[in-house]
């Protein structure tokens, strides 16, 4: 009886979690932004455009693809993880910072692709 009764408890606490996670994804926006850039001069370059993005707010993860036979030319792919608008003055995520953040150098953006993930 008491193992039946743990079993049950253990039970209805993971299904409880479960559904409170699907709420907080269901109240948050993800989406993904992807540049492709050219006249990269180094990967010294790219290190710090990913070290000034991360530390960007609702900004969840940054990955750098780069190979040095493409003529200096990489992509950067920007994962941002922020709340769905809930009201007037709540803080959003502003995509015009990736721009300023990327553009270093004599860097150039040639393509933007958005999408939700």
């Amino acid at each position: 009886m008491k193992i039946s009764l743990l079993i049950l408890t253990l039970f209805i606490t993971a299904i409880s979690q479960n559904v409170m996670s699907q709420e907080v994804q269901e109240n948050r926006l993800k989406t993904m932004f992807s540049y492709t850039i050219e006249n990269i001069e180094n990967l010294d370059q790219l290190e710090e455009i990913q070290s000034k993005l991360s530390k960007l707010e609702f900004v969840e993860k940054v990955k750098i693809n780069y190979k040095v036979e493409k003529a200096n030319k990489g992509q950067i792919i920007i994962y941002v993880n922020e709340p769905k608008r809930t009201s007037e003055g709540q803080k959003m995520f502003e995509s015009n910072v990736l721009k300023d953040n990327i553009l270093i150098g004599k860097i150039n953006l040639l393509d933007l692709k958005i999408e939700n993930y």
